[in-house]
């Protein structure tokens, strides 16, 4: 079947296929994937780990100080006492809900900018480039206010089909005053169905973000983008990114336990006690030194598994293999179809750090 924008594929590769970056040029195995993020990681560790280390550490800080000056002098012991009224528990609850908010945001935010650098950086590893982090940050910075529209788009997908799936059974329930038992039970079954096709949707759009960054594509031709590429293989994305996932939160996970114990040892005996979460200065500044590590290493992981199984699905729908050898000049490659170019992955005013000044885009676009 001719595959668009590249022409047709028999389907057949070289047995030695060309290696110029992190990963062959040929349809990766899941090892394969989480090897080259790896790889990604370790070649290029002063860039994805330097600028890592400094967002998480910004927003870490904030999270500290936010939440230092909010719950310092909060009484959160009254948030157990279920008997007292609401107005002696709205002061501490409205704090601790607001430092929680807080932490999520700017976690979110930081997220959304490494993500963005950390995709131009894995893209240029795959074909064997460097790119130094001010050319990764001037190609980045003009999408942000697209990754910001699209990650918060499928965030408020998933989201709304899960409220959606809870919603449904139960409001014309409630309209008619059924009895409580059966609106508790259809609103936890319509849940758990919304929750799984929140799962789908989120996995449908997964590759949303490297169509947006690598492509330049807007924002609903990004999610179409992910529609296809992900079509027919569901599954196998989901399996790769649900390990990716597991192995991000077992390390972070290990590396947050020692200073979770010098913090609150009682975290992680009753962690949900409310009136157990440390409040002081020095037990917030020894957790937050644990997310900045973990968020070090786990970040840069993710984002490399998320390009490379982009790449991945490409290569297996669209023989991109055979524009990235060519792009990366892999001796013994079959001169590639005329690819349909609408936009470069790197503006041509950031050359490789090899000195090439007039380099392909690492990832072309495909057709219309």
């Amino acid at each position: 079947m001719p595959h668009q924008g590249w022409g047709a594929w028999d389907g057949s590769y070289p047995a030695a296929a060309p290696k110029p970056g992190v990963v062959p040029l040929r349809p990766l195995s899941v090892g394969e994937i989480l090897d080259g993020a790896v790889s990604a990681m370790r070649t290029h560790w002063r860039t994805m780990f330097g600028l890592s280390a400094v967002v998480v550490t910004v927003a870490q800080v904030i999270q500290v100080l936010v939440t230092w000056a909010l719950l310092r002098d909060a009484d959160l012991s009254v948030l157990e006492n279920t008997a007292l009224p609401l107005e002696q528990i709205l002061d501490p609850l409205v704090r601790t809900t607001t430092a929680a908010g807080v932490g999520v945001v700017v976690t979110w935010l930081a997220q959304l900018v490494l993500t963005g650098v950390l995709t131009m950086v894995v893209s240029r590893a795959v074909l064997g480039w460097s790119i130094r982090l001010k050319e990764a940050l001037s190609a980045t910075v003009p999408r942000l206010p697209a990754l910001f529209g699209l990650t918060l788009l499928v965030g408020l997908i998933c989201g709304g089909a899960v409220i959606l799936g809870a919603a449904i059974p139960t409001v014309p329930l409630l309209a008619l005053r059924a009895p409580e038992a059966l609106v508790v039970l259809l609103a936890v079954l319509g849940g758990l169905a919304g929750l799984l096709a929140g799962i789908y949707l989120y996995v449908t759009f997964a590759l949303g973000v490297p169509a947006l960054m690598l492509e330049q594509q807007p924002i609903r031709t990004a999610l179409r983008r992910s529609h296809r590429l992900v079509r027919g293989s569901w599954w196998r994305v989901f399996g790769i990114l649900a390990l990716a996932w597991i192995i991000t939160v077992v390390i972070s996970y290990l590396v947050q336990v020692p200073f979770t114990l010098l913090a609150s040892p009682s975290i992680l005996l009753n962690p949900s006690e409310t009136t157990q979460l440390p409040t002081d200065l020095v037990s917030l500044t020894l957790l937050a030194i644990g997310g900045i590590i973990a968020g070090t290493i786990a970040y840069p992981f993710s984002a490399g598994v998320g390009v490379l199984l982009y790449v991945d699905q490409r290569i297996r729908r669209e023989a991109l293999d055979l524009d990235l050898a060519r792009a990366a000049g892999a001796a013994g490659t079959p001169a590639a179809p005329q690819a349909h170019i609408d936009a470069p992955a790197v503006p041509p005013s950031v050359p490789p750090h090899s000195g090439d000044t007039t380099p392909p885009p690492p990832v072309p676009p495909a057709a219309p």
